[in-house]
C-alpha cells in the first residue's frame, strides 16, 4: 500500500461529528381557498401584539441556528444566561500599578463604540506581526536578530497583555459583559502561548532543540491547570506572582534587554561568571557554567510544579464544599499527559522534525492545547461534563505507530513497514496534521462564536445593542447586548 492509501484508511477511520437533529415537519390539514378566505375576513388583527416574524421566518431561523449547532446542543444554551464571571487577582503588581495605569489611561483610548473582542483580537495581532518578524529573521530560533527585532518583541507583547486586560474594562463600561468574552478571550490567550514560546526560544538562541519542547510544555501545562481549576473551581485565581501578569512583564524585560546586550547570544554564557562570582568557592563546575537560560529552565520547573499542586489542592477543596468526589477531578490532567506521550514518542521516533521543522510542530501542539482549552471553557459556560476527548491525537497516534512498526521489526523480529518514512512524506504529513488542527479548531471556534450570538442576540466583534445612559437607566446593565431584569 502506499501513502495515499494509508491517508484515505485513516480518514475513512476518522469519526464525524454528530449530525444535528432538524425540526420535524408538522403537517396541517388542507382547507379550501373559500375557508382561508372566509376566516382571514373574519379575524381582526391585533395591533398590540403584532409579531413582525412570519410562521415561516421563525422555522427557518430555528434551522439556521440547528445546523449550526455541532459542539454545543440546543438544550445547553440557557445556560448562557445564567452566566457570571468569577475572578479573583491577587498580584500586587496588578492591584498597584497596572490597574490605575489601565484605568485612567489606557481605557479612554478605546472608543465607546469599539467591542471588548476586537480590542483582544487587536492585540492579538501584535503577536502575530512579532512572530512574522521571527520567521524572516530567525526561523531557526538560533541566530542572532537586529536589536530593534527584540525591541519589537517587547512591544508588541506589553501591548498584547495591555489589550487582553482592558477588554475586560471595556465590556463593563459598555455594559457588554457575557460568556462569549470569556470563551474569545481564553481562545486569543491559548494561542498566544505556543506563539511566545517561539519567540521566547528565539530570544535565547535555544535553536529546534529539547529545550525548545521543554518550554512549549510548561507552558501549556501551566494554561491548561490553570483552565482546568477554572472549570472546576468555577472561578479563575490568579496568585501574587502569576503569568499573566509578572510573567509577561519578565519576558518584556527580558526581551528589552537582549536588544541592548546586542543579540540572545548574551543569555548562553554563565550566569555566576557574569556576575562575578569566584570559581574558588567550591561550586561544582557544572552548576558553575549553567547559563542564564538553563537557569531559567530550572526556575520554570520549579514554578511549574508549585502551580500545579496549588491548583490540584483548589480543585479538591473545591469539589469537596460541593459534596463531589476530589480524586475523579484529577483525570482531567490525563488528556494533557496522555497528549504529551505522543508528542514527545513523535518526536523521540523523528529526529529530522525537531532539528529541521520544530516550529510548524509547535504551532500544531499548541492549537492541539488550544483546542483542549476551548473545549473546557465552552463546557464551563454551559454546563457540559468534562471534555476528555480530543479528536486530534489521532493523526498524532497514526504517526507515532507508523514509525514504531520498523522499529519493533528491528529489535523484536515483528512489526510493520512505515508508509510515510523519515523523508519529504513524513514533513508532508506533519503539516497535513498543522492543516488538519488549525481546521478542526476553526471549525470549533465559528461554531460556538456563531450558536452563542445566534441565541444571546449579539454580535462577536461589533456591539450589537449599544447601551444608552439616559435610555437604559443609570443602575442597569446590559449583558449580552440586553438589559438584565
Amino acid at each position: 500500500l502506499g501513502p495515499i492509501d494509508w491517508f484515505y484508511g485513516v480518514c475513512f477511520l476518522l469519526p464525524a461529528p454528530p449530525r444535528p437533529e432538524l425540526p420535524i415537519r408538522q403537517t396541517t390539514e388542507k382547507k379550501s381557498c373559500r375557508q382561508d378566505t372566509a376566516h382571514r375576513s373574519l379575524s381582526k388583527p391585533n395591533l398590540f401584539s403584532y409579531n413582525p416574524k412570519t410562521p415561516h421566518d421563525a422555522r427557518k431561523e430555528h434551522r439556521t441556528l440547528s445546523l449550526t449547532m455541532v459542539y454545543v446542543r440546543q438544550d445547553r444554551l440557557p445556560a448562557l444566561k445564567e452566566y457570571k464571571y468569577s475572578g479573583v487577582d491577587h498580584s500586587l503588581t496588578s492591584k498597584y500599578i497596572l490597574k490605575p495605569f489601565y484605568t485612567n489611561v489606557v481605557i479612554n483610548i478605546f472608543p465607546m463604540s469599539m467591542a471588548p473582542n476586537l480590542i483582544t483580537l487587536t492585540g492579538f495581532m501584535f503577536v502575530v506581526a512579532n512572530v512574522l518578524t521571527l520567521l524572516w529573521y530567525n526561523p531557526t530560533l538560533d541566530q542572532d536578530c537586529p536589536s530593534w527585532v527584540y525591541y519589537s518583541w517587547a512591544i508588541g507583547l506589553f501591548l498584547y497583555q495591555t489589550f487582553d486586560a482592558v477588554d475586560g474594562s471595556q465590556a463593563r463600561r459598555t455594559h457588554q459583559s457575557g460568556p462569549l468574552g470569556e470563551l474569545f478571550d481564553h481562545g486569543v490567550d491559548a494561542l498566544n502561548t505556543s506563539l511566545e514560546v517561539l519567540i521566547f526560544a528565539a530570544s535565547q538562541n535555544m535553536g529546534q532543540s529539547w529545550m525548545t519542547v521543554g518550554v512549549l510544555f510548561s507552558s501549556l501545562l501551566t494554561f491548561y491547570v490553570q483552565t482546568w481549576d477554572e472549570y472546576h473551581t468555577k472561578t479563575l485565581t490568579l496568585g501574587i506572582v502569576n503569568g499573566p501578569v509578572e510573567g509577561v512583564l519578565i519576558l518584556v524585560g527580558v526581551y528589552a534587554l537582549t536588544g541592548y546586550m546586542g543579540g540572545a547570544s548574551f543569555w548562553q554564557q554563565s550566569l555566576l561568571r557574569t556576575f562575578g562570582v569566584s570559581e574558588k568557592l567550591g561550586i561544582p563546575e557544572p552548576l558553575y557554567e549553567l547559563s542564564f537560560t538553563q537557569w531559567y529552565m530550572v526556575q520554570g520547573a520549579l514554578v511549574l510544579v508549585f502551580n500545579t499542586v496549588e491548583s490540584a489542592r483548589n480543585v479538591i477543596k473545591a469539589r469537596r464544599a460541593r459534596g463531589d468526589r476530589s480524586r475523579g477531578a484529577l483525570l482531567g490532567l490525563l488528556p494533557f499527559f496522555g497528549m504529551w506521550v505522543l508528542i514527545v514518542s513523535y518526536l523521540l521516533l523523528h529526529p529530522a522534525i525537531l532539528r529541521s521543522h520544530l516550529v510548524p510542530f509547535v504551532m500544531f501542539a499548541g492549537v492541539v492545547n488550544a483546542y483542549s482549552v476551548g473545549q473546557m471553557i465552552t463546557a464551563h459556560l454551559v454546563k457540559l461534563d468534562f471534555p476528555y476527548w480530543n479528536v486530534l491525537g489521532l493523526p498524532l497516534a497514526f504517526g507515532v505507530a507508523d514509525a514504531l512498526g520498523p522499529k519493533l521489526q528491528e529489535s523484536f523480529g515483528f512489526g510493520w513497514p512505515s508508509a510515510l518514512g523519515d523523508d519529504v512524506y513524513q514533513v508532508a504529513f506533519m503539516f497535513l496534521m498543522l492543516g488538519m488542527a488549525i481546521g478542526v479548531y476553526g471549525s470549533f471556534v465559528v461554531d460556538v462564536i456563531v450558536t452563542i450570538c445566534d441565541y444571546l442576540d449579539i454580535w462577536c466583534l461589533t456591539i450589537k445593542h449599544p447601551w444608552v445612559e439616559g435610555r437604559d437607566g443609570e443602575g442597569s446593565a446590559q449583558v449580552n447586548g440586553k438589559k438584565s431584569q
